[in-house]
């Protein structure tokens, strides 16, 4: 190393320059790394995980170096002065003050105060350095993100609800639905409604509301639904949403919604759904009357077009009806042993199959 001699003329402030000389060089060079590593996060979002572990063994460095030093001092005796050639006087910087006060003073007690003085704010400064780079900057910021989720409050994060959608979701779902055409010419529409809740100021703390009116502000839901549009007048609703007070978006599936509203809000948002459900069921019941409707006047027309057409139709049935009757009485008769009754069951049945051809030809 360089050994340098300090002659009589240096005076107290001199040596204590020289003595924080090369912390003071340490955490200048220090803060340079560390500027250089918060702006390319900044500027770029990323600085290399080698680059930061370099910078902070570095700050580990600078601020055990005036520990280093002394150890260095007490190793190659450099804590009085030396008596070698060419190196007489030569005192290490832990113990240039002391030696320096002693000779002059007779006092070393003041200098060792002072060099303890120096190096704990050498050290506090490097410490604090060191504490800012490796909470915000080291590793980009990754140990500030375990910081914050240990420190910080229950208001301060952001925990999203089960049935929360974002708000490009959302967007995309309306348009798609505007977009929709069904096979039967079907249509969706979007109906937005809003629920303003106010809280009234009273008498006792009308004073702090002047003062701090951002305290009380009204709270808006948005209640955003919607309806597939049948050609026969049909509203059937497809899906809704809810915007609350604190910007989240929410999916209505039954009760789960109405999570987080006041109550006030959730029975305006209950009655309204309630109407929509009894509206549905109404216009359902009114196409269900219509379609039977539309089927009997139907079935009354074919008939009547039949009848009109084979006016005959219904004699021929009764006459069809009848010769099965007849035809099955015979089969009884002929089963029996009577072979005169089976004769004469036989002549009957056969002259009623001569008079079931005849009508057919008469219906033809």
């Amino acid at each position: 190393g360089i050994n340098a001699e300090y002659g009589e003329t240096l005076t107290y402030f001199k040596i204590i320059g020289l003595v924080m000389m090369g912390p003071m060089t340490n955490i200048f060079f220090f803060i340079g790394l560390v500027t250089i590593a918060a702006v390319s996060y900044r500027l770029v979002g990323y600085f290399p995980n080698i680059a930061s572990q370099f910078i902070s063994a570095f700050g580990v460095m600078t601020f055990f170096d005036w520990f280093i030093v002394l150890i260095t001092d007490c190793i190659t005796g450099r804590y009085e002065p030396s008596t070698e050639i060419g190196m007489e006087g030569i005192v290490g910087d832990a113990f240039k003050l002391y030696e320096i006060f002693d000779r002059k003073e007779n006092n070393g007690l003041v200098g060792a105060f002072l060099t303890i003085f120096i190096y704990f704010f050498v050290s506090f400064l490097s410490g604090v350095i060191f504490y800012m780079y490796y909470l915000r900057i080291h590793l980009n910021g990754r140990l500030l993100d375990i910081f914050v989720r240990l420190t910080g409050k229950n208001e301060d994060f952001f925990i999203p609800h089960d049935l929360e959608i974002s708000h490009a979701e959302l967007d995309f779902i309306v348009t798609k639905a505007e977009q929709w055409r069904g096979e039967e010419g079907e249509r969706r529409k979007t109906a937005i409604y809003d629920y303003v809740w106010e809280e009234e100021v009273t008498a006792e703390w009308e004073d702090t509301a002047s003062k701090d009116v951002d305290k009380f502000k009204m709270d808006v839901t948005t209640h955003v639904s919607i309806h597939t549009l049948h050609l026969d007048g049909l509203r059937e609703l497809y899906r809704h949403f809810l915007r609350l007070s604190d910007g989240a978006i929410l999916e209505v599936f039954g009760e789960a919604g109405y999570l987080g509203l006041d109550e006030a809000v959730k029975s305006q948002l209950k009655d309204k759904f309630d109407d929509m459900e009894v509206q549905v069921n109404t216009t359902l019941n009114r196409a269900t009357t219509a379609k039977h409707r539309n089927m009997d006047h139907s079935r009354t027309t074919i008939l009547s077009r039949a009848s009109n057409r084979l006016p005959g139709s219904r004699v021929s049935l009764q006459s069809r009806a009848s010769l099965q009757s007849r035809a099955s009485l015979h089969a009884r008769a002929a089963s029996r042993p009577n072979s005169a009754a089976s004769s004469t069951s036989s002549v009957r049945s056969r002259q009623s199959m001569k008079s079931y051809s005849s009508t057919r030809k008469k219906i033809d």
